[in-house]
Formats: structure tokens, C-alpha cells, sequence
């Protein structure tokens, strides 16, 4: 096991480790950036997907918060483990971005921090990718 993982408990450090393996999980859910920092990956416990830092203050700046806790450093709940393995960055997408209208775009890691920030409320506070809009 990491010694990143040593505080976890062997089954919660295998389950992250085996989602991280994930390639959809690779990447931030939001952004795209490529998640190879292993200090700076975050599970958004409520949704479900792995982001990176800056995704993440914006997850918890939310009305209501996401709360995000660090994949590598953080003490893990089962719930909250079970949360990020049954949703994934892959389903987390599929569900939030399922009816993205054609006059959005989704942010790539080059973005502007105020262009990921409006995607992210949009996404998670407004929910406005998940239904559609006639």
C-alpha cells in the first residue's frame, strides 16, 4: 500500500486506489485537467467525482456546499466511499451534463478560472444540464 494511504483502512486505500486506476477518473470531472498530483485529487463526497484543487474550492464556495476531501490524505466514511464508487467521474458526467445545451462548452484545463467556476454552478447549483430545455 502508498504510504500516502497508511491512515486509511486496507479495503477504503484499495477501493480509492483501484477508482483512481479508473481512466475517466484520471481527470478532473470538471475541468479535464489531468490528475496526477497525488496530493491535490479530491472526491466531491456528495456527488460522487474526483476533481482537482481548484475544482474543488469552487465545489465547496456551492450553495449548498460540496463538501470535498482529499483522495491521498483524508479519512474516508463508508458512505462517502460508496458515494465515489457507485458514481465515478464517468456516471457523475453522464447524469449532469446528459442535455448540455449547444451553446455551452465544457471548460478545458487551460480555462479561466471564472469561466470553471460559471460551468460548475451551472452544473451542480443549477442543475441546468439535466433536463431539457424546449
Amino acid at each position: 500500500m502508498s504510504n500516502s494511504l497508511k491512515h486509511l483502512s486496507a479495503n477504503t486505500a484499495k477501493d480509492l486506489l483501484k477508482l483512481m486506476r479508473e481512466l475517466p477518473n484520471r481527470r478532473c470531472c470538471d475541468c479535464n485537467v489531468e490528475l496526477n498530483d497525488m496530493v491535490n485529487i479530491y472526491g466531491s463526497v456528495v456527488i460522487g467525482c474526483f476533481v482537482c484543487i481548484n475544482c474543488k474550492q469552487i465545489h465547496e464556495s456551492l450553495q449548498p456546499p460540496l463538501p470535498c476531501k482529499a483522495v491521498y490524505l483524508d479519512n474516508w466514511t463508508s458512505e462517502e466511499l460508496e458515494t465515489v464508487c457507485c458514481m465515478g467521474n464517468k456516471k457523475t458526467n453522464e447524469i449532469y451534463e446528459r442535455y448540455m445545451p449547444a451553446a455551452w462548452s465544457k471548460p478545458t484545463p487551460d480555462a479561466d478560472q471564472g469561466e470553471i467556476k460559471k460551468w460548475i454552478k451551472a452544473k451542480y447549483e443549477v442543475k441546468l444540464f439535466m433536463v431539457p430545455i424546449l
